[in-house]
């Protein structure tokens, strides 16, 4: 035997005093005896390779070397038996808050069903240490059976729904995560509030919108926040949550009711259920400043319904649910003048030279929908006349959006029924009707650049073209939800959508869930050629820039983005040849 080292003779020795054992036997038979000769002691010191042999060293069979190469320590895999035997060992104890154990005792056979028939796992509910008890049985074939329902179990006890709780079974890439509200800010007393009011919004509308935009379940507990879903969601989730704790930059609280860019296109204006009226610079989105941000400054005290500015961005004029319109001075945010009425207000516009605007009361508590012009003195903005000079009481469906027709003689208007129809402004009389142009409410009307058409959007989950002359309807662009607004687009053959059903309506998580999205379609071809994501909540309201250089959106998330075109929607020809020379 060659030259052996110190440690290797005294592991020689160790061998030849204790007799060695097969750790692996096919069958009971005589312990082998392993002699000295028998012993190869391989160069590397740190790994000792022993192989039974009758006549000195031999090289290891083809066989051993797959069963060596099958167990990094070179031992058999273990056995079919001994494998179930580890999973029937498995146990979990899952706590259950106190809050939750009567909802556990509620929905308990549906809780122990899926895990008894899925997993094959035993269940049982141990009210003494309010807890839920699972354990591995003979049935459970699935090494991850008992994680999975622990996660299941867990789901729950967290606040989530059997139903909801239940994909942690079915699907493979579902997690959950939890965090609190102070792990992203410390906040305490009503700032914390505030913050888990944002998170929630009216009646659970943002998280109901954030949970569909991202395709997760939200539970929000107390300052605990835990979200269900992959991995990719979760993230999408809490960075939608995370901006909500923290507070957006110095804008709304609530949702937006509309947005309008001035002459220039350099400022853009947002009306909100918030009572306030932001006004934003569009090349950098930051705030100019705020129309009636503080109570009793002459600010509204309900939603604000409707915005519009002159041609001049000097004044603007609002309407909303406090029954009143105001007039204000944009340089300096001051109120100048209030109209009071018995109705909100629900939709205000300028004429095109800027010395006259109208209004659209609501029809409610036995007041009928109004229609009236106002005269604006220009030279001393704060002696206004609460007299209008016309007057247009509507019979029938009550209008909901108006604006002025080309020349200003003339003033078109959608209606809850869907109508829309034609009044002249000197006299006050319908001209022109179109009993049946929609098949729902129309909310939202807008004007072509030449004014020679105009668009509307309904509920009934459509927007048309009609001619701004005879009421013609010329174009038809059908969509699967109902539509909140729709603008036309200068120097492009295209006009964009928005809208989206209600958070709160929507039972599924496909992949556009609630299809909160704006949506731009050929003005021509009358077909859908992209789609433009980033909001939360449907979209209430779209601006588009006077010079066709970006369009604006404001949805029920509270937010208002504004999107720039880059130098390939100007070039882009979807249809080829047949696309349309570039509008001047």
């Amino acid at each position: 035997m060659a030259h052996k080292s110190h440690r290797q003779k005294a592991l020689q020795a160790q061998l030849e005093a204790q007799p060695t054992l097969s750790l692996v036997a096919s069958k009971p038979a005589k312990k082998p005896i392993v002699t000295p000769q028998s012993m190869d002691i391989d160069s590397d010191d740190d790994d000792v390779l022993i192989a039974p042999s009758s006549s000195g060293p031999s090289k290891p069979s083809a066989a051993a070397g797959a069963e060596s190469s099958a167990s990094g320590s070179g031992f058999a895999p273990l056995p079919q038996s001994a494998q179930s035997n580890a999973i029937k060992g498995e146990f979990r104890r899952i706590p259950i808050p106190p809050h939750r154990m009567t909802p556990l005792k509620k929905e308990w056979i549906n809780l122990y069903t899926p895990m008894v028939e899925m997993l094959g796992l035993q269940v049982r509910m141990n009210t003494m240490r309010r807890s839920v008890e699972i354990k591995s049985s003979g049935h459970t074939v699935d090494t991850g059976a008992i994680q999975k329902g622990a996660d299941f179990v867990k789901a729950f006890a967290l606040g989530f729904d059997v139903n909801d709780a239940l994909a942690l079974l079915r699907l493979d890439d579902l997690y959950l995560d939890s965090f609190e509200i102070k792990d992203v800010k410390t906040l305490h007393g009503d700032h914390l509030s505030r913050a888990i009011g944002r998170i929630a919004g009216e009646g659970g509308k943002v998280k109901f919108s954030i949970e569909n935009a991202s395709r997760t379940r939200i539970v929000l507990a107390d300052t605990h926040i835990h979200i269900l879903g992959s991995v990719q969601n979760i993230k999408i989730a809490r960075d939608a949550i995370v901006s909500l704790i923290l507070g957006s930059p110095p804008g709304h609280e609530r949702s937006l009711t509309q947005i309008v860019f001035n002459a220039e296109g350099d400022l853009l204006f947002s009306a909100s259920k918030d009572s306030v009226v932001n006004a934003w610079f569009t090349s950098n989105g930051e705030r100019l400043g705020t129309f009636g941000g503080i109570k009793g400054d002459g600010g509204h005290n309900g939603s604000v319904w409707t915005v519009a500015v002159d041609s001049h961005t000097k004044f603007l004029v609002t309407g909303a649910a406090d029954n009143t319109m105001k007039l204000w001075e944009i340089s300096t945010g001051k109120c100048l003048y209030t109209w009071d009425f018995l109705t909100a207000v629900k939709r205000v516009a300028w004429n095109e030279e800027d010395d006259t605007i109208l209004s659209i009361t609501e029809q409610r508590s036995g007041q009928p929908s109004v229609i009236r012009i106002f005269r604006i003195n220009r030279e001393e903005p704060t002696q206004q006349t609460t007299t209008p000079i016309t007057t247009m009481t509507l019979t029938g469906s009550k209008a909901t959006v108006a604006l002025w027709a080309p020349l200003s003689d003339c003033i078109l208007t959608g209606h809850e029924s869907g109508k829309v129809a034609k009044y002249d402004v000197k006299t006050g009389e319908e001209i022109n009707f179109v009993d049946d142009a929609h098949r729902g409410e129309i909310t939202d009307i807008q004007l072509s650049p030449d004014g020679t058409y105009f668009i509307t959007s309904s509920k009934d989950k459509t927007a048309r073209i009609f001619d701004a002359e005879t009421l013609e309807e010329m174009k038809v662009f059908p969509t699967e939800t109902p539509l909140n607004s729709a603008c036309i687009a200068p120097l492009r053959p295209y006009i964009i959508l928005g809208g989206g059903q209600d958070a709160m309506s929507v039972t599924t998580t496909s992949q556009r869930a609630g299809k909160f999205e704006s949506r731009f379609w050929h003005k021509l071809f009358e077909e859908e050629v992209g789609r433009v994501k980033g909001h939360f909540g449907p979209i209430n309201t779209l601006a588009v820039h006077p010079q066709g250089k970006a369009y604006a959106s404001g949805a029920e998330d509270g937010f208002v983005r504004v999107h720039w075109f880059d130098e390939s929607y100007f070039r882009s020809r979807p249809f080829g040849d047949l696309e349309p020379e570039v509008e001047a």
